[in-house]
């Protein structure tokens, strides 16, 4: 019957054989396992030690739009996660932040800058179940969303006092931008208004000087005047009815933007206030634990590392391994040693 070369692969007989040969080798040489072992061990909590202890606190608010008329209602962002860290938690409200509770004195010390990015990686803000993607008619239900705000600081107090502050933020920045927006819209439709009056002025002064120079005109020039009243009369029809609209429009606008102003617009709801993070364990116990893990972990590594890279040949199947064949075993017997290097250094 004929070898594959499957069978010729080192099999399951073969792996315990090998650790049957890592542990012989490691009964010889566990100090030095145990002495890497611990090396690492201390390194690594070293390392821990070095590192400040966080701890994480998290609010969460429920946004909803008011049913008011959507035609003056400033739009909302349908990439709300990516607007809010734009405008909400902009530059300069995370600075005052930053002054207000003394955060990352070191880094602010040297640069401002510094303190802006290491308190930038410290927020997490994400938006759930956010339907403001989706456009919406006058006769569908207000839009809502989910925010999440986490904040990772060092002190659990004030970890928990910064991230309801930056809910607050969101809430303040949100509804500011809002009411801005709906009185750039107002200042708009004014605009719009002053054209259109003036265009009526205009409109109103030509038709008064055709009606005065009409009866002393004759033939096809009273004829072309009478044509130009009646359009003048059209004109100054529609220039009135779209600035009765404008009117309207833009006290709409302006009633809009107070509503915005006294946080009408948008409903901010808090879902989760935060909570403040339990310290269950002291330092000391969280690196006693560290390193326990740290060295039951180390110790079967370093012990199969020592085991495998010890090239002495220590027994039979060290020979085997080599692939010398052994023809027997000489035991030990008194003055076995007598001559070698060792017995001559003692003597």
């Amino acid at each position: 019957m004929s070898r594959s070369w499957i069978d010729d692969e080192p099999g399951w007989a073969d792996a315990k054989q090998e650790l049957r040969c890592v542990y012989s080798r490691l009964r010889v040489r566990w100090k030095l396992a145990l002495l890497i072992t611990c090396v690492i061990t201390v390194l690594g909590v070293g390392y821990r030690a070095r590192k400040q202890r966080t701890f994480e606190s998290t609010v969460v608010m429920r946004v909803t739009e008011v049913d008011l008329d959507m035609s003056t209602a400033p739009p909302t962002s349908n990439q709300l996660q990516q607007h809010l860290s734009e405008v909400a938690l902009s530059r300069r409200t995370l600075l005052k932040l930053i002054e207000e509770n003394k955060l990352y004195p070191a880094e602010y010390h040297i640069d401002p800058n510094l303190a802006l990015e290491h308190f930038r990686e410290d927020i997490e803000l994400y938006v759930v179940s956010n339907y403001f993607a989706r456009e919406r008619y006058s006769e569908d239900p207000p839009r809502s969303a989910r925010i999440a705000i986490t904040y990772t600081g060092y002190e659990p107090e004030q970890t928990l006092a910064v991230v309801r502050q930056l809910g607050r933020q969101v809430e303040a920045e949100q509804q500011h931008t809002r009411q801005s927006v709906s009185l750039e819209a107002a200042h708009t439709a004014e605009q719009a208004l002053d054209i259109l009056r003036a265009q009526l002025l205009k409109a109103r002064q030509r038709e008064a000087t055709l009606k005065l120079d009409l009866p002393r005109l004759e033939g096809p020039e009273q004829e072309e005047s009478k044509l130009e009243l009646v359009r003048l009369a059209s004109q100054i029809e529609e220039l009135q009815r779209n600035i009765k609209i404008h009117t309207e429009r833009g006290t709409d606008f302006q009633l809009r933007s107070k509503f915005e102003g006294e946080s009408m617009g948008l409903r901010f709801e808090v879902v989760d206030p935060g909570k403040q993070a339990r310290v269950v364990l002291t330092n000391r116990e969280v690196l006693a634990i560290f390193a326990l893990a740290c060295f039951l972990f180390v110790f079967p590594v370093a012990a199969v590392g020592v085991g495998t890279f010890d090239a002495r040949v220590r027994d039979v199947n060290s020979l085997k391994r080599l692939g010398l064949e052994p023809f027997g075993h000489v035991p030990t017997f008194n003055g076995m040693d007598r001559g070698s290097f060792a017995a001559r250094i003692k003597a």
